[in-house]
């Protein structure tokens, strides 16, 4: 071989050397990075699940029974792995509550097991009773009466010998709700005539009576008609809601105050009774058989 023969010979060799050089460089970087890869993903898969986001709820301890108040040491606040659409975050939101339904241990404790709060049960006062009344528009006070105002509630008395009277049934008593509701009247009725409308309105008030006035006012319902007669607002509120001029003098109280009619006096009126029409007079007529007349009742 000649001397040029053996010099390409030897570049070839180089070359050849080169190539080989980079192909194992890379195929030991691909190696090693996959073996990377497999060592993250066993660690990976080794590593615990991350917890999924717990809600804290109120958790029944033990069984709840129904009708009996909730005691505070069965119940707990506790992380659920399911929230539920509603729930209590504070035991002292359950403690002392009456379920309507028994509660089953390890259950949450969700508001459908107890009855919804009554508002109107909330506002009346210790010792006091809430009692609906009718009312229209002159018995209270042409409309103007609102919750949380005063009223005196008077009772207008009528005997037998037509001596009318009026008298104090109960003072300061509180409304405690006013609601007003419009009766539609069906169509196709005739409305000519005087005092007939469309529209009608009903009128409830409801107010607090004093647990040992409720027969008297019950009483007094029955035996004569009632009218609310408002009473006038305290001058530092008045001030406030700006319907009172700030420093405008406030009237003088009057010293005699008149005194409800007892339960006594109620029970010696008596009811009045439903006045019943004159029944027509029958009608007669004679009735001829050969010679006898008779007279029978027309029917």
């Amino acid at each position: 071989m000649s001397g040029s023969g053996l010099k390409y010979a030897a570049l070839a060799a180089v070359v050849l050397a080169v190539v080989l050089g980079v192909l194992a460089w890379r195929a030991t970087i691909q190696a090693t990075e996959a073996a990377k890869q497999e060592a993250l993903a066993q660690a990976r898969a080794q590593q615990p699940a991350a917890p999924e986001p717990q809600a804290l709820a109120v958790v029944a301890l033990r069984p709840l029974a129904a009708n009996r108040p909730v005691p505070a040491e069965a119940v707990a606040v506790k992380p659920l792995s399911v929230t539920p659409d509603r729930y209590y975050t504070a035991v002292e939101d359950v403690v002392g509550r009456v379920p309507l339904l028994d509660v089953d241990a390890g259950a949450p404790v969700t508001p459908r097991y107890f009855k919804e709060s009554n508002v109107l049960a909330r506002l009346i006062p210790e010792g006091h009773r809430a009692l609906s009344l009718e009312v229209s528009d002159v018995i209270a006070v042409g409309g103007f009466v609102r919750p949380g105002d005063r009223v005196d509630m008077l009772l207008y008395l009528r005997d037998q010998q037509q001596q009318a009277q009026s008298r104090v049934l109960l003072p300061d008593a509180l409304v405690l709700a006013y609601e007003e509701r419009i009766i539609e009247r069906p169509e196709g009725l005739d409305d000519e005539g005087p005092g007939r409308t469309q529209r009608g309105r009903l009128r409830t008030a409801v107010v607090a009576v004093p647990e040992d006035q409720l027969t008297r006012v019950m009483l007094g319902a029955n035996v004569g008609d009632l009218r609310l007669a408002l009473r006038r607002q305290a001058p530092d509120l008045a001030e406030r809601e700006g319907t009172l001029p700030v420093g405008a003098p406030s009237p003088t109280p009057a010293v005699a105050v008149e005194q409800p009619i007892t339960l006594a006096e109620l029970a010696r009126i008596p009811t009045p009774t439903p006045t019943r029409a004159p029944r027509p007079q029958a009608y007669t007529v004679d009735v001829f058989r050969g010679g006898d007349v008779s007279r029978e009742a027309a029917r």
